[in-house]
């Protein structure tokens, strides 16, 4: 065979090496969802509701993908039945009815974040919010009596155990009534032992009290898309 024939024989091949190496070398490599891993990873984004304000003076700044998607909230009237008739069951069968609320300063309520509401907290202040961390494992240790209300969907969560610190804050959405889930709450916390004031501000449902070391805040509002969503808060205990 001539030299020339050879030589392009043997340039060939070499490069159809170098080439199932450079396959060799993309297909070893574990194939991932950025989304997928972003949204596991961290916290949900929040509600459309809130997507264009500007969140730059809260205590805790929301990370998150942008492309994180809503969690799908079941709004079927039996998914609504079956959610109370839970609740009915946690508080042993019978739902007492909050007071009729005070009327509240809508300023310190409307438009603000678990975060936020954190940072108001009796014993929190900006100092403890600050040292959140968030994770949606913080929800699981919530003081009992503020757990979240059945079927509720889970949107963010933080909290920190540092320097004295002992604070949660979450944030969910539901397809219940508004008034369904403050009864809920009332229910159980009075039910505990604990104080629970009621009060009404700019359309959101706030309720506040505590118990020896333990304060909490509990804010619910209606949505333009029929859904509640819950800010619920602790510190100490």
């Amino acid at each position: 065979m001539p030299g020339s024939c050879r030589s392009a024989l043997v340039l060939l091949a070499c490069c159809a090496l170098a080439a199932c190496g450079k396959d060799a070398a993309v297909s070893s490599k574990p194939e991932t969802d950025p989304a997928l891993t972003s949204s596991l990873a961290d916290p949900l984004m929040v509600d459309p509701d809130l997507s264009s304000q500007n969140r730059a003076a809260a205590a805790i700044a929301v990370g998150g993908p942008p492309e994180a998607a809503l969690p799908l909230v079941e709004r079927t009237p039996q998914a609504i039945e079956e959610a109370r008739a839970e609740a009915r069951q946690l508080v042993g069968g019978t739902l007492t009815s909050a007071p009729a609320p005070e009327d509240g300063d809508a300023a310190q309520v409307v438009g603000v974040t678990a975060a936020q509401i954190a940072a108001l907290v009796p014993g929190v202040g900006p100092a403890c919010a600050g040292k959140s961390e968030y994770g949606m494992g913080w929800s699981l240790s919530l003081p009992a009596p503020l757990t979240i209300y059945p079927k509720g969907h889970l949107r963010e969560a933080a909290g920190t155990d540092r320097d004295g610190c002992r604070m949660r804050a979450i944030s969910f959405l539901t397809s219940a009534e508004a008034g369904d889930v403050v009864d809920f709450y009332f229910t159980r916390l009075t039910g505990a032992g604990m104080s629970a004031k009621h009060r009404l501000a700019g359309g959101v449902h706030v309720l506040e009290g505590g118990k020896g070391s333990l304060a909490y805040a509990v804010h619910v509002r209606k949505l333009e898309n029929g859904l509640s969503r819950v800010e619920l808060v602790s510190n100490g205990g």
